[in-house]
């Protein structure tokens, strides 16, 4: 593999791997017209059996960026479909051959949480409606968007605008001109070389960024990539960029603006005060049956404080879930971690899962919520922002282990009684069930995925796909009532969804 990589030319290297992106997307024309001489029977049978995968193609790119590169006559012929499928069927030998090693001595389960970790996210996308809103959402108070916009130079607004709008030209071409005109889009050039700076870097600085990245130990395919923090890459001549996978961008403009702000100063209290309102407001708008009781401070004798958890789902006059909302970012080493032991940040989520047993504890003891019935039934979620643990087994199992830790430091007055079943998802996950769910359904789900061994390892949201409550409803009129994040004030949509167009894109064209 190194020895292709070696003498691929950069510019068509990187255009190889915007073409195969397109290829796996089902854009075949694009895919043909910038890439390799594949036929449409080939690409259609390369799209179903995931050939070119996103999160192999982002292996791809680093392992380029930290590949020496020779001189002399011999060059990759990346036009020729040949060159594509021996980079692919190279990296993925030595994945295998690496993977076949670690589980020589590694716990197999172990690995299936790194396979999810890399693999689902992509699968589920970045290019879609709440992607974009979600992040913006939580990220939408004062501290935040003054700390951006000291860091950047630009409003959040104005950055996620220019973002999107080189989101969108990068969709149907693979290089953007470092001069190009934006003034029919109202965006000056002092903006666009804000951002376009802010998005990308120089090749052979994303060659020293990607040495770095990449240099600690580890599997291949689960080493940190350079193009997540930037995305875009200035080819030589520094006139022209690309970003092989455009999807980056989105991610960059929505999840990566935690980048600029995070620090000190109680922002990431705040965060997580935001994303306790943006669930609330999902639950309410989708699930209007349900009364959403928000966590309440109580004192069961002076000198203690306590809260009771992040949310209640009131339904039917009963209490059948408790959820625990954590905005905490997990870091690469905790979701790729050599073992479960060795993850950083778990306590966090720990702490979660005892807040819920805490607060059953309580109010079996009437210090909070006595005027309210609690379903003998009784589940919690742990609802997190990131996929910390997402089909990892072994990290959810550190996870309960530490909250069983905590408990017996801090919660002498928790019974076994006390410890109802908690699930852990997150809020991609959560976000995919509600258009289907009802009261119903959603806790019927939670009771199969927590107690039916059929289930076992599921998600949630795949659980509730087996059993919905509904037809899919129409989102857009929900959307359009949910608030604007001041981000992306600038975003009309004329349809919901994962499918959503805007002004924007229909202004610079598919």
């Amino acid at each position: 593999m190194r020895d292709l990589l070696s003498i691929a030319d950069p510019t068509e290297f990187l255009q190889l791997v915007w073409s195969l992106a397109s290829l796996h997307e089902g854009e075949f024309s694009r895919a043909r017209r910038f890439g390799p001489d594949f036929s449409l029977p080939e690409m259609e049978l390369a799209k179903e059996r995931f050939r070119f995968a996103p999160w192999l193609l982002e292996t791809l790119v680093n392992e380029y960026l930290t590949t020496s590169q020779r001189s002399g006559p011999r060059r990759l012929n990346v036009k020729n479909h040949n060159a594509a499928n021996a980079l692919i069927s190279k990296l993925v030998e030595l994945e295998n051959a690496e993977d076949g090693v670690w589980l020589k001595a590694g716990n197999i389960l172990h690995l299936v949480g790194h396979l999810a970790q890399r693999q689902f996210p992509w699968q589920r996308g970045y290019d879609y409606f709440l992607q974009l809103y979600r992040s913006l959402f939580v990220f939408d108070f004062p501290d935040a968007l003054a700390r951006f916009e000291e860091n950047v130079g630009i409003s959040v607004e104005r950055f996620a605008f220019c973002g999107f709008a080189l989101r969108a030209h990068l969709a149907s071409h693979p290089f953007a001109s470092m001069s190009i005109d934006l003034s029919d889009l109202k965006i000056g050039k002092r903006e666009r070389d804000i951002v376009f700076k802010k998005l990308s870097l120089p090749l052979l600085q994303a060659r020293t960024a990607a040495s770095t990245l990449r240099g600690e130990a580890g599997l291949t395919g689960y080493k940190k990539s350079a193009l997540r923090l930037s995305p875009c890459i200035v080819l030589p001549g520094d006139t022209h960029l690309i970003a092989p996978l455009p999807a980056l961008i989105t991610l960059r403009i929505s999840n990566g603006v935690y980048y600029d702000i995070v620090g000190p100063g109680g922002i990431n209290e705040q965060m997580g005060k935001r994303f306790e309102d943006y669930v609330a407001m999902l639950i309410d708008g989708f699930l209007p049956e349900i009364t959403t009781i928000r966590e309440k401070p109580y004192a069961p004798k002076k000198g203690t404080n306590y809260r009771s958890s992040d949310l209640a789902l009131l339904s039917d006059g009963t209490v059948s879930l408790l959820i625990e909302c954590k905005a905490k970012r997990a870091s690469h080493a905790s979701k790729f971690a050599e073992s479960a032991a060795e993850a950083e940040g778990l306590a966090d989520l720990a702490y979660g899962i005892f807040q819920i047993w805490r607060h059953v504890a309580h109010r079996r003891l009437g210090h909070v919520d006595a005027n309210l019935e609690f379903s003998p039934a009784l589940k919690g979620v742990l609802l997190t922002l990131d996929t910390w643990a997402d089909m990892s087994s072994t990290l959810q199992a550190e996870i309960f282990r530490l909250a069983h830790q905590i408990r017996q430091v801090k919660g002498a007055e928790i019974t076994d009684e006390d410890l109802v079943p908690v699930g852990f998802t997150h809020i991609q996950d959560f976000e995919g069930l509600l258009a289907t769910a009802t009261p119903s359904s959603l806790i019927r789900a939670v009771e199969l995925w927590l107690h039916d061994p059929e289930y076992k390892g599921w998600s949630l949201w795949s659980v509730h796909e087996k059993n919905p409550g509904r037809a899919p409803i129409d989102e857009r009129p929900l959307f359009d009532r949910f608030p604007k994040p001041s981000g992306m004030r600038w975003l009309i949509r004329e349809a919901a969804g994962s499918s959503a167009r805007t002004t924007t894109e229909s202004q610079l064209g598919d």
